[in-house]
């Protein structure tokens, strides 16, 4: 019996670091996403202050 629910812990904790694991690389891309956006309006802004 305990061997059982050892083997559903184990995989319910390697289920839930999973998870976490998938939400941490998505927000990573979601941060570099948003690096990108930050850079391009960064070069836009530079352009346009620079056409002044």
């Amino acid at each position: 019996m305990l061997t059982s629910y050892t083997d559903i812990e184990s995989n319910q904790f390697h289920e839930v670091f999973s998870a976490i694991d998938r939400k941490l690389q998505q927000i990573q891309q979601e941060i570099d996403s948003i690096k990108q956006t930050i850079a391009s309006l960064e070069a836009q802004l530079a352009a346009e202050r620079s056409k002044k």
